[in-house]
């Protein structure tokens, strides 16, 4: 990526580095690969950061890329939203965000590089959770994207009918397992609130809108309050269970439908929606 800047009277007699760090928007540690690389040009001659700027200069600042570990693959996956900064992709369940240490193939960041060789994983849901993940095109863009604040909804199919409203329950890591998490009073603070859509008594499906982001709060808290997601192998009662075998539920049910947040860039807000790939919605419609 290619940002270019023509300095006004406002930047006038500032350091490159002052106009790097303000306006361009670069980060501390693409700045410093930058001035090691020759990638920041005034007037298209390379000069130190330290160096002041006039008005009506120039300044150019070429991303550094580092090369990425992973191959791009083709898959079938939905691009929901695109720009010159960011795109989205409807994660099919079953499918991981990104390679772990067993996994290296068929992830979908796989699939993203296949559509920009610099995509980076902006947020990430658990490999049987489906819906929206965003990934920056660069570096430049993934440092304003890891300073993003995100409201989020999911959808879930959950047994039995929950009562309406927030579940503020904290949340810690349960020892000794490295995944499991439970909830305890020395945990984090956590905060979901939930919307009950439809229920038969039996099963429901729920709205959850996380306040807060720990790890595999909507299962955690939804297990709590006695409603466990249906197809969560982790997180279940042997009741959540037998009616997940009943139904036919073989994966969590649960689904990123929406994620809304203003564009570090334009200032917009961008609301970006999937529709379930699964039929949990459909199918199971009560």
């Amino acid at each position: 990526m290619r940002l270019e800047l023509v300095i006004g009277p406002a930047e006038a007699g500032r350091t490159i580095k002052d106009i790097l760090r303000g306006p361009m928007r670069v980060s501390a540690a693409l700045m410093r690969r930058a001035k090691t690389e020759g990638r920041i040009a005034l007037n298209g001659e390379e000069r130190f950061v330290t160096a002041a700027v006039a008005e009506g200069d120039r300044l150019v600042f070429e991303v550094p890329e580092e090369p990425c570990a992973v191959a791009p693959e083709k898959g079938e996956v939905e691009l929901l939203w695109s720009d010159d900064g960011f795109f989205a992709l409807n994660k099919p369940a079953g499918t991981f965000t990104h390679p772990t240490g067993r996994v290296n193939s068929g992830t979908l960041l796989n699939f993203a590089l296949r559509l920009d060789p610099t995509a980076r994983a902006v947020n990430r849901l658990d490999r049987d959770t489906s819906g929206v993940v965003l990934f920056a095109r660069g570096a430049w863009a993934a440092a304003l994207g890891a300073k993003l604040s995100f409201e989020k909804e999911y959808r879930a199919l959950v047994f039995g009918a929950p009562q309406e409203g927030e579940i503020a329950l904290p949340i810690a890591r349960e020892a000794p397992h490295a995944l499991r998490r439970v909830v305890s009073p020395d945990g984090a603070p956590s905060l979901t609130r939930l919307s009950l859509l439809e229920t038969d008594g039996r099963a429901s499906l729920v709205s959850l809108r996380p306040v807060t982001g720990r790890t595999h709060q909507l299962r955690v808290h939804c297990l709590a309050v006695g409603s466990p997601i249906l197809g969560d192998g982790l997180y279940k009662t042997e009741a959540s269970a037998a009616l997940s075998r009943e139904l036919g539920v073989t994966t969590q049910a649960l689904h990123a439908r929406s994620l809304a947040f203003t564009h570090p860039v334009t200032g917009e807000r961008v609301v970006i929606e999937a529709e379930p790939e699964r039929d949990f919605l459909k199918k199971y419609k009560l």
